[in-house]
């Protein structure tokens, strides 16, 4: 490539024209052929620069790629459909269409931080910020409706009555631990010395949310055989696939800042084009290319290093839901050990239908991460961690968890047990009418 034209009697060859151009239309064409393929060739490209020195033209085609999936674009724009039609999975940072859309396909669609960067680098990053706005108006609506829930005469007056029980029982555990540390011998007393550390703790009893559960149930069921806490939960884990979705925009953006930086010098913070072109007296074409190039380095190293916490953004834009006049909110903690019960055990039906066809196979699912993400979320915007954290609802389902493990166990020693002696009684009772045979046996004999 660096051999000089060759000149002959009638014409010149250029090698190295002939292969730029060569290589110009082969990219070109293959990419036009093949949208998908275009980030190949364009690395091919890159390589072809960076190692021969050859100045190549750009292939001006629109960047498209197999692995495109849904535009974020069009799932901005219908949140509210996105987040009521997918699930969200927190290991994989991704999102899995719901079985029951898709009942005329046989595949399902999903949603990955790397179809997030295939749409971030056709769009450019500015779809992060409008992407903020929207969810941010989509929450608004949702926290409208939960306010609505928790306003209702029938919930409020539950979720009260659930208060007042808990702090009479904690009052009453707090007074019985004074008097055991005073020393009293009652029969109270004594039983608390073999109570441990964690129990000496007032627990919200899984009985009462189970109770709870059955109470709402009462107030009516919707056509699709869902009662109100069932919708609450499902409007608690949309909100939950709403942050799921400003998370994976954030990383998809990190990702597609990443990949785009790699050809960026290592010292871009503490060198200036401008400057350099300036100093060696360049032409002012080439020092109003050097400013553009300064600020493109600049732009892409903040977007790289951006360090805006979203989440944090959108919990401040709703702190005005502390406030006194939002009172019936202040309860919303106290509903979470039955939304939690009716959360577990959904998901675990739906796990269970994993393996069947037909009708019950259309509700199958086996993540659902969305509902633990939006219950941490609205915690934190009501400002009721602590709150929650009192009830130690996690140690006391965990306690009553296991005694139902080691009940169940019992059973099925009693069972066992129950079954051994029926077959040791029978063995022996067999024995017993063997040897009376015999005995009548000899008996008969001995007469004769």
């Amino acid at each position: 490539l660096r051999i000089s034209p060759l000149r002959l009697v009638t014409k010149e060859v250029d090698i190295r024209s002939r292969v730029i151009h060569y290589l110009n239309a082969a990219f070109h064409n293959h990419t036009a052929v093949s949208l998908h393929n275009w980030k190949t060739y364009g690395e091919m490209r890159n390589l072809a620069m960076d190692k021969y020195r050859i100045p190549l033209a750009e292939i001006e085609l629109p960047c498209q790629t197999l692995e495109q999936g849904l535009d974020v674009l069009e799932i901005m724009r219908n949140i509210h459909i996105f987040v009521a039609r997918y699930n969200y999975n927190l290991n994989t940072q991704c999102f899995i269409e719901k079985t029951l859309n898709a009942k005329d396909r046989k595949h399902l669609n999903t949603i990955s931080i790397r179809h997030v960067a295939n749409s971030i680098r056709t769009h450019g990053t500015g779809i992060t910020h409008t992407t903020i706005n929207f969810v941010y108006q989509y929450l608004a609506q949702r926290f409208q409706v939960l306010s609505q829930f928790l306003y209702d005469d029938h919930i409020k007056s539950m979720l009260m009555k659930e208060g007042r029980a808990f702090n009479d029982a904690t009052i009453s555990q707090s007074k019985l631990s004074s008097r055991h540390q005073e020393g009293g011998l009652s029969r109270f007393h004594v039983a608390s010395q073999a109570v441990t550390p964690t129990r000496q703790k007032q627990q919200y009893p899984v009985d009462r949310a189970m109770r709870f559960i059955r109470t709402v149930r009462q107030l009516g069921i919707s056509e699709d055989g869902f009662s109100f806490l069932d919708q609450f939960r499902l409007l608690i884990t949309e909100i939950g696939n709403a942050l799921g979705f400003v998370r994976q925009v954030r990383m998809g953006q990190q990702h597609h800042s990443t990949a785009a930086a790699q050809f960026m010098p290592t010292n871009s913070s503490s060198t200036k084009f401008e400057a350099t072109a300036k100093t060696d007296g360049l032409s002012e074409a080439v020092t109003t290319a050097t400013k553009l190039l300064d600020t493109e380095l600049e732009s892409l190293r903040e977007s790289s290093a951006d360090g805006t916490d979203y989440f944090q953004t959108l919990v401040a834009v709703f702190s005005e839901l502390r406030s006194d006049s939002q009172t019936h909110l202040q309860n919303f903690y106290l509903s979470l050990p039955a939304l939690m019960l009716s959360a577990s055990e959904h998901l675990m039906h739906n796990k269970e239908k994993l393996t069947r066809r037909g009708k019950d196979g259309l509700t199958a699912s086996f993540t659902d991460d969305g509902f633990p993400l939006g219950v941490a979320y609205v915690l934190r915007v009501l400002n009721q961690d602590i709150a929650f954290d009192s009830l130690h609802w996690f140690d006391s389902a965990a306690e009553h968890f296991s005694q139902e493990r080691e009940r169940e166990a019992s059973k099925k020693t009693e069972v066992i047990a129950s079954r051994w002696s029926r077959t040791a009684l029978e063995e022996e009772s067999a024995n017993a009418e063997l040897r009376l045979r015999e005995l009548r046996g000899l008996g008969g004999g001995g007469r004769l």
